[in-house]
């Protein structure tokens, strides 16, 4: 192969990497791979399926201290699906980065409002409360404690979506 072929090789497979229809690829494909299930007890939860080429991602947009955990598989795919949306919506995003996470958040992602499952968050991890003391020294305590609740879910929910970018970028033969 001449140095000139090698050079456009490259180009090509450069151009591959950051074509807005491969990240649109990968974020479906993932999406695909997140499923629902209903445990015996009937509550509907999100995993992956057998054998899923995902799982490590899992695991990483779990962090150090969660996995498996029922909600947070739930942010998973509930960022899965708002990047999905917001790619066929920008088409012209070339890379995961383009995207700010504030207004993915209030464009495509709807953290819950409801008393009942802020507490059920809460109340689920003993490391959750860490995530309302992140978000009342980042925002101020607010008016109710629901809503300093519901801040801490969306510090979790940022936390997420940071790792599976972070995955997703450390991991550059992860997109191909």
């Amino acid at each position: 192969m001449t140095l000139e072929n090698q050079k456009e090789n490259n180009q090509n497979e450069q151009n591959e990497e950051n074509n807005p229809q491969t990240l649109y690829k990968l974020i479906k494909s993932i999406s695909k791979d997140l499923i629902t299930k209903t445990r015996s007890d009937g509550t509907l939860i999100i995993t992956h399926k057998n054998s899923s080429p995902y799982i490590e991602l899992y695991g990483y947009a779990h962090g150090d201290d969660l996995f498996p955990d029922d909600h947070r598989y739930q942010f998973i795919k509930d960022i899965i699906t708002a990047l999905s949306d917001y790619l066929i919506d920008n088409p012209e995003t070339e890379e995961l980065q383009d995207i700010d996470f504030y207004e993915l958040l209030d464009d495509y992602i709807n953290p819950t409002e409801y008393t009942h499952d802020l507490t059920m968050w809460l109340s689920s991890s003993n490391s959750r409360y860490s995530y309302v003391d992140e978000a009342i020294e980042t925002y101020g305590k607010q008016d109710t404690i629901i809503s300093d609740i519901r801040n801490g879910m969306i510090a979790e929910i940022e936390e997420t979506y940071c790792l599976i970018l972070d995955y997703i970028e450390r991991n550059p033969d992860f997109s191909s």
